[in-house]
This record gives structure tokens, C-alpha cells and sequence, in this order.
């Protein structure tokens, strides 16, 4: 069954709002859905750009409410690539794990070298770089872990939960 417009954008803005609460409320640190949210929305995308508006706007509301930081624009670039990237998977379960491993990893690249580059904290050289990374680490293991459970989660979300919209719609219109 072909999942309708209004089905996705619906699903889109629920998984847009809780992106906006999980980095308000009190969460562990770096254990968000948002990063799967993306590449999730990525893939769906197919042609409706206004989309990847919803995570990202929440992501901007989050962090306007949190105060921005330094470097906050490489994330926001971090999270268009990942948009982007999700416009590859295949749909398949082993693609939402692959995309998400990607996500994780390059999210931690980018940021740590946004905190390298747009903060005093590290000397503007590769040591300085690598110092960064490794301050970073342990906030990987919880991007990485958040980032597979969520994918995951967002693929049964899309196979199931999306089929039970068009049902239900189908069903209203009988």
C-alpha cells in the first residue's frame, strides 16, 4: 500500500515534537532520537522538502529555548547531511542500521570539530583536533546507542504505524 502525503507529514510533525521534548526534558546526555529522526525523514522525503523543515525548526526551537553554544551551526549542518543521507537507504532494516552507524559517526566528527574550531577550549592545530575528539568520546557511545535504538524504532514506526494511518483512512472513506 502506497503511504499517503497526509500520512507522513502527520507522523513527521508527532516525530518533530517529540525530537523538541526529548533535548528539553531531562534526558541522559546525548541520548536523543533526533539523529535517526533525520535520517528517517531524509529517506521519506522523496520530493517534499518542506519535510526536513519540522526536524530541523524542532531542533531550532530546542535549542532557542536551551540558549545556542558555540558551533551550534555545524550541527545544524550535520543534521541537513543526514537529512540528505537518508535519502539513500534502501528502506530496509540493515539500511536504517547502516545509515544510522554513518549519522552517528559523522554527527561526532562534526560537532567535536565545531567545538575545536568555535571555542578557546583546544589549540587551533591537529593535536588541538585530536584532543577534541577524544574530549568527545564518551558522548559517542550514547549518540551511537540513542542513534541505532531510534533508527530501529523509526523503521517500525514507518513499516507499521504508517500502515495503520492509511487503514484507518481507508476505512473512513468506505
Amino acid at each position: 500500500m502506497k503511504t499517503s502525503h497526509k500520512s507522513l507529514l502527520i507522523l513527521v510533525s508527532v516525530l518533530s515534537l517529540l525530537v523538541l521534548m526529548s533535548r528539553i526534558v531531562p534526558h541522559i546526555a546525548n541520548f536523543t532520537p533526533v539523529l535517526a529522526l533525520c535520517l528517517w525523514v531524509g529517506h521519506i522525503n522523496r520530493g517534499h522538502v518542506f519535510f526536513w523543515a519540522l526536524p530541523l525548526a524542532a531542533l531550532f526551537a530546542s535549542d532557542a529555548f536551551l540558549g545556542f553554544y558555540p558551533g551550534w551551526a555545524f550541527n545544524y549542518i550535520c543534521f541537513a547531511g543526514i537529512l540528505f543521507l537518508g535519502q539513500f537507504l534502501s528502506g530496509s532494516l540493515g539500511s536504517f542500521i547502516g545509515g544510522g552507524l554513518a549519522a552517528a559517526l559523522g554527527f561526532f566528527i562534526v560537532s567535536n570539530a565545531g567545538v575545536w574550531a568555535f571555542t578557546d577550549l583546544y589549540a587551533k592545530s591537529l593535536d588541538g583536533l585530536i584532543l577534541a575528539l577524544e574530549a568527545g568520546l564518551p558522548f559517542f557511545r550514547n549518540t551511537l546507542i540513542s542513534t541505532l535504538f531510534y533508527s530501529v524504532l523509526v523503521y517500525f514506526a514507518q513499516r507499521y504505524l504508517v500502515q495503520s494511518f492509511d487503514n484507518l483512512a481507508v476505512k473512513r472513506l468506505s
